[in-house]
Formats: C-alpha cells, structure tokens, sequence
C-alpha cells in the first residue's frame, strides 16, 4: 500500500507498518478509490493487527480459509501499483485478443473473472506465464484470483491454528526478555497488567485457601 501512496503522491508519512493506518489515508483519499470488497478490508485489518507483532510478542491465530482472503487482496490492491493507470482484460472469444481499461473500472464483481485482468509488465503475468518458474506451482494452487484457468471455486482446509506467545504463558519474564529484544511499550505495560492481577489473584487464593 506504500506503493500506492507513492504513486499517487498521496501523504504516507507515520503511518510506518501499520497497514491500518495506510488502509484508511488511501480510503479517504479523493486521488483514488479504492473500492475494496469488505472481505479484503477486514482480512488486511487482520493482518495488521497480528502482523505487527512477528516474533510472537502477542498469541496468533490463524484460518484455513484466509489463503483465499491473501489472494483476494492481493488481486484487488496490485491493480493499482502501476503508474500507468491502466490494465488489461483478455477477451477469449475474440481470439485471446486484449482490452484496455481503466484500473478504476475493474472491481470484483457477479460474472467478472478475475483471471483475465493482466497487469502491464506485472511479475505474477510473467510467473505465470512461464511453466518452469520454481513459484508458478504454488502461486497458482487453489488461488481463484490468478492463472490461466477462469476458476470459479477453490478448496481450502477448514480449522483453525493459534499459538499463545510466551509472554502470555509467563508473564513474569517480561523484564528479562526486555533485556535482550525490544518490546513495544503498548504490549510490555499490558503484560506488566496481566502479571501483576495474576499476583493478585494468587494472593486472594492463598488467603482463602
């Protein structure tokens, strides 16, 4: 989403990581319209509640189905990091001839197939495109979103996957960690919280007990 701001010379400073933030400057913005499925939106406020936390500061979870919400987003925002504002969309029933249209004009939509867009000189076209390409394999595995074939429906694994951090395991051994890797304040102070109502509580239940 950097990328679109710089494009469209829209004003990105602080926004820093947050995906949020970058999220609501484009959405607001009158130099484009981003016109995002409400799915795309919710599943990249996701990632950037999570995602900032990459080492597990914070416990992660995770569903089978999000792979398709990654392909999804995908799809919608990479149509915009182009300084040409235009793509293309091929028209099979006249001879695998090409359109031009407007980014703008090329939303998900009932009937549209998201396949036949091409993004002028866009490295996923050229992956896809050549057959010996070691990640054309796995770009194209379930995705409804990109590749040769107009899919109209993918299978994913259903359930889910969470993993508590450790600091939420324990706590106690916020300072110590603190030592040695940065730790954002918001999320030491919350844990600092977290062990100091857990004394508490071990001290109400000793006291009954």
């Amino acid at each position: 989403m950097k990328c679109i701001l710089l494009l469209y010379r829209i004003q990105g400073k602080g926004i820093r990581h947050s995906l949020s933030k970058a999220l609501d400057i484009l959405s607001s913005s009158k130099k484009i319209a981003l016109n995002l499925t409400p799915a795309s939106e919710q599943f990249i406020r996701h990632v950037d509640q999570f995602g900032e936390c990459r080492y597990l500061e914070i416990s992660v979870i995770t569903y089978g189905g999000q792979v398709v919400d990654l392909d999804r987003a995908v799809w919608e925002l990479r149509k915009f990091c182009t300084s040409e504002g235009y793509g293309y969309i091929e028209d099979k029933k006249r001879d695998s001839t090409v359109q031009k249209v407007k980014l703008q004009d090329i939303t998900l939509r009932e009937g549209f197939i998201p396949q036949k867009y091409q993004l002028p000189d866009g490295f996923l076209e050229k992956v896809i495109d050549d057959k010996k390409h070691p990640a054309r394999k796995m770009l194209l595995w379930q995705n409804g979103f990109f590749g040769k074939k107009s899919r109209r429906s993918v299978r994913v694994r259903r359930g889910f996957h969470a993993v508590n951090s450790p600091l939420f395991n324990h706590p106690e051994i916020l300072d110590e960690v603190n030592r040695y890797v940065h730790i954002p304040n918001d999320i030491a102070k919350a844990y600092r919280e977290m062990s100091l109502k857990s004394k508490e509580h071990s001290v109400i239940a000793e006291r009954n007990a």
